[in-house]
């Protein structure tokens, strides 16, 4: 007789089957060619949600702050009703260090980042290592049928500089503005 536990295990195994099933050929794909992050059920949430908007008429662009290397960004892309637009802002290159107020965890990941330690997804290189990213991922959204066109989909490229705080004179770390 199965344990509590194996009977546990199997039953989330066969959720997470479920779930990657209903994904949609786009997301499988970008999941198995590595492109994205995100997890199956956040994938699957993500579709739901653009289906959700698109059902209900909602006014607006989808946003993305954070392309890496393009994989939500080509799914919500993938998703979009007629005149809507796709815009994804990043600054396609390693990312900028953490400010003070991040936490230890941001530090420590910037640290490994920094050391050349860090690993991609599924063993692959990690992103910020690549070398022109931003062709990369303009190529990965092309060769899925979707043109950056910079009107219906845009993949704003993101400046690393330096700038002082209008509030108080203080200087602020890497504030990001558009090229």
């Amino acid at each position: 007789m199965p344990t509590p536990r194996a009977v546990t295990r199997a039953r989330n195994e066969a959720e997470r089957a479920l779930t990657a099933a209903r994904l949609s050929s786009t997301a499988r794909e970008v999941r198995k060619t590595h492109l994205t992050y995100l997890s199956v059920p956040k994938m699957r949430n993500l579709e739901r949600c653009a289906g959700e908007v698109e059902r209900r008429g909602v006014p607006g662009a989808y946003v993305e702050a954070g392309v890496a290397l393009g994989g939500s960004a080509i799914l919500l892309a993938s998703l979009m009703g007629q005149g809507r637009r796709f815009h994804g802002y990043d600054v396609f290159e390693q990312i900028p260090p953490p400010s003070e107020r991040d936490g230890a965890d941001a530090h420590e990941r910037y640290r490994v980042i920094e050391e050349g330690k860090s690993k991609g997804i599924g063993g692959d290189a990690y992103y910020g290592y690549l070398d022109d990213l931003y062709g990369r991922v303009v190529r990965s959204f092309t060769d899925r049928g979707l043109v950056v066109d910079g009107e219906t989909i845009s993949l704003p490229r993101l400046l690393r500089g330096h700038s002082r705080s209008r509030r108080a004179g203080r200087p602020r770390s890497h504030r990001l503005r558009l090229a």
